[in-house]
């Protein structure tokens, strides 16, 4: 943890200057590992330049160094995160998980959930969208954003998320710095994601319709389900890499900053580093809790983050709220009358 003072550290400029998404803490050789952390305090930096290092900051004495946790060390699992998730022998469960505000009886099961992803892995591959290439979602909040997010991740590509509410040149950056060749768009969206393709110089056949509800064909782009995605035989037939060798260097998104000094900048984060963020806030959570692993109750959660968000795809979008069984309710950001009605029709408690 840095003091008040904290010099700011610059982000690479492009995809290609990100190094070291192996490293625990998921930005490279960043300030704290995981799960033992180690908090850097006092820091004087009144004196010091940018290109201060921490081994200059060590040699000066000005950073007092090596405050272990108290909790203990954590097990971080080397895996694809579909693994993690879904491991071999254990039954997918047929409660909803992931709910639509405004309209409950619209949910998908982790069961639904896994085959939707091994459908998208399948499609995928017979698009030859290699692994690690990027695979662009451009969309508000709905239920599938999982179904995406898990697909892309576990397939072996690369997951990037683009704000519903950028202009055609953010969409085109964003396509350019990643080296998108693979678009999921709303519906709502398709006019801004095929103008910023033409101009990224990215085919039009790389990009699909991708809503929770099947969708016509607009400006030529067709729905995900019945352009890109395999069928039910094809799903139960598609296996993942279970990554045991490359989970720490793979990387599974990239999250892009909000470009507060400059163009927004990505930053590579491997399944490795996912998955530790998973297990200790399941370690967080059950600590010191009147229940046991038998008889935990089912969670209720309400997703009012956006889905694009490294917070909220992780949290409510993803492999957090797979691990924890929870039954999430997505909202959009644009009501908030069914965000705060569902707190108290669902008793939510996070």
């Amino acid at each position: 943890m840095w003091g008040p003072n904290r010099p700011r550290r610059a982000l690479p400029e492009s995809r290609g200057a990100l190094k070291d998404p192996g490293s625990p803490s998921g930005f490279g050789n960043m300030l704290y590992t995981l799960p033992r952390l180690t908090v850097y305090l006092s820091l004087n930096t009144s004196t010091l330049g940018k290109s201060t290092t921490i081994e200059k900051l060590r040699k000066q004495g000005n950073a007092k160094m090596g405050y272990k946790s108290v909790f203990p060390d954590l097990n971080i699992p080397k895996c694809n995160v579909l693994s993690f998730l879904f491991p071999q022998g254990k039954q997918p469960s047929d409660k909803a998980i992931w709910i639509d505000a405004a309209d409950p009886g619209h949910f998908l099961t982790l069961r639904q959930l896994l085959s939707w992803v091994k459908r998208l892995g399948f499609g995928l591959d017979r698009l030859g969208i290699g692994g690690q290439q990027v695979v662009m979602i451009f969309t508000p909040n709905h239920i599938f954003v999982p179904v995406a997010y898990l697909g892309i991740v576990g397939s072996g590509r690369i997951f990037s998320a683009a704000n519903p509410v950028y202009t055609v040149t953010e969409v085109e950056y964003q396509i350019k710095n990643t080296g998108t060749s693979c678009i999921l768009v709303h519906p709502d969206h398709v006019e801004t994601a095929v103008e910023a393709a033409r101009r990224a110089g990215l085919d039009q056949s790389k990009i699909f319709q991708f809503t929770d509800k099947p969708c016509q064909t607009k400006m030529g782009i067709r729905d995900w389900r019945e352009a890109l995605a395999g069928s039910q035989s094809d799903a139960a037939s598609w296996q993942w890499d279970s990554m045991t060798e490359t989970s720490t260097t793979n990387i599974a998104t990239i999250n892009y900053s909000s470009g507060t000094t400059g163009l927004p900048k990505g930053v590579c984060i491997s399944h490795h580093n996912l998955l530790a963020n998973v297990v200790q806030t399941i370690f967080m959570r059950d600590l010191d809790q009147p229940y046991s692993k038998r008889n935990q109750p089912q969670e209720r959660w309400v997703g009012f983050l956006p889905l694009y968000h490294a917070y909220g795809k992780c949290e409510c979008g993803g492999e957090t709220a797979s691990a924890n069984d929870a039954r999430t309710i997505i909202c959009q950001l644009d009501r908030p009358d069914s965000f705060i009605s569902n707190i108290c029709d669902e008793e939510i408690c996070l």
